[in-house]
């Protein structure tokens, strides 16, 4: 491999992090020859870049800042070795070394291999994909490295903050816009401005990316750590109403059959909301939880707030005598679970007592996709069977599990196998 083959040229290496692109020039230099090590220099500035450039003697330079004089070098009789992160071009592509984004698997097994469970690894493993110098703050020592610079500007965490918990949206879906908008109080064109901006500003780390048409975190858990504790009081009234509406809101095409559903769409009925967005509001709920058990303080109102959504819409789907409301509802079961094991389990308890359980009216939801039929309430024994898990847990679950499933018999609706 000719990285360095000669005085006067010189080499890009394109890596999605450029100390990455760095570290992979020093490994192939040290392997080369020592002595090109050793007149191998990584310059920081303009300033030391001019200096080092004007030099008689001959040396291979790595520029790790923008816009770096390479010709002046070249002028000299220098080797440049140009470190460049993925988002920029060149405008040769024969003379370029690019390293590709670190396997998922293969790095999951090193961490692993390191002392990491599994799940921390993969976890890692692919951010590190995503983004490798969210990766290196997440694993820093140092408290200054783990406040990226996008986290210090006042008023980009202003709205930063509530988007943590909204988590995944559809870029392009007016219901979505509407809603989210609502939430944080700015027009939907100022949020995408802002993000964009962001991506443009820190290409190598920002907080969320644009992917697939959908707007989605880079790595949730460590955004949470360092926007949550910045969010408003009135952020925080406004998510009770976001999260209630987001998930309980009436979709026309509920209940219809695929092809009923096709011909809606084409007729131009549409989800208020979509499921992507619903999906990570009851994940950024759980999101949330996690982050409330790793802070004190501030931390006890957003866990405060989490019970409070968890029971208004657990209450309000337990009360609708149709049904419709349960069924909407279902899939996020095992999130609110997760959420606020305590106020869910309170919440069915409560309902098995009564001599009508709503959540028994989740047998009467039979849909029909290319895999069969199957029934809603299964959402609700994966969410039961999830605090199983727990020691704290565990008795409750056990107890409401069980019955459960006795009322499932006596609706003569389950075939034991």
């Amino acid at each position: 491999m000719q990285l360095v083959s000669r005085d006067g040229t010189v080499s890009t290496v394109q890596a999605l992090w450029r100390n990455d692109a760095v570290a992979f020039c020093h490994a192939v230099l040290l392997e080369k020859d020592h002595t090109e090590l050793e007149r191998t220099l990584v310059v920081s500035n303009p300033e030391a870049w001019r200096y080092l450039a004007m030099q008689s003697s001959t040396l291979i330079l790595i520029p790790v800042f923008d816009n770096a004089d390479i010709g002046l070098a070249l002028e000299n009789g220098h080797r440049v070795i140009h470190p460049v992160p993925v988002v920029n071009e060149s405008r040769d592509d024969g003379d370029i070394v690019r390293l590709p984004k670190i396997d998922r698997r293969g790095g999951s097994t090193l961490l692993n291999g390191a002392g990491l469970d599994y799940s921390s690894a993969d976890k890692l493993s692919s951010l590190s994909r995503r983004s490798m110098s969210g990766f290196y703050r997440r694993i820093s020592v140092d408290k200054k490295r783990r406040q990226p610079e996008w986290a210090k500007d006042r008023k980009t965490v202003s709205v930063l903050a509530p988007l943590i918990l909204v988590g995944i949206w559809d870029a392009d879906n007016l219901g979505d816009r509407t809603e989210i908008s609502r939430f944080v109080a700015l027009e939907a064109n100022k949020i995408d401005s802002l993000l964009d901006e962001l991506v443009e500003v820190y290409p190598l780390d920002p907080p969320f990316v644009r992917s697939g048409g959908q707007w989605y975190l880079v790595d949730a858990v460590d955004a949470a750590l360092l926007l949550l504790p910045k969010l408003s009081e009135d952020h925080k009234n406004r998510w009770i109403e976001f999260v209630t509406h987001v998930l309980l809101c009436e979709d026309p095409l509920e209940g219809l059959s695929f092809g009923e559903s096709i011909i809606a769409q084409f007729e131009g009925q549409r989800s208020p909301v979509s499921p992507n967005l619903r999906q990570s509001v009851g994940r950024s709920l759980v999101l949330a939880s996690i982050y409330s058990e790793k802070q004190t303080g501030s931390a006890s109102s957003i866990a405060q707030c989490v019970d409070v959504i968890v029971n208004v819409v657990l209450t309000a789907a337990l009360h609708d005598e149709s049904g419709r409301m349960l069924r909407r509802l279902a899939p996020c079961f095992p999130s609110l679970a997760e959420a606020a094991p305590s106020v869910f389990l309170t919440s069915f308890e409560d309902d098995l007592d009564g001599d009508k359980p709503a959540s028994m009216l989740l047998f009467n939801d039979r849909g029909f996709d290319l895999f069969g039929s199957s029934a809603s309430i299964h959402y609700v024994l994966m969410a039961i069977e999830l605090l199983c898990w727990s020691p704290d847990f565990f008795g409750r679950s056990v107890r409401l599990l069980i019955n459960s499933l006795i009322w499932c018999l006596a609706r003569e609706k389950v075939a034991i196998v």
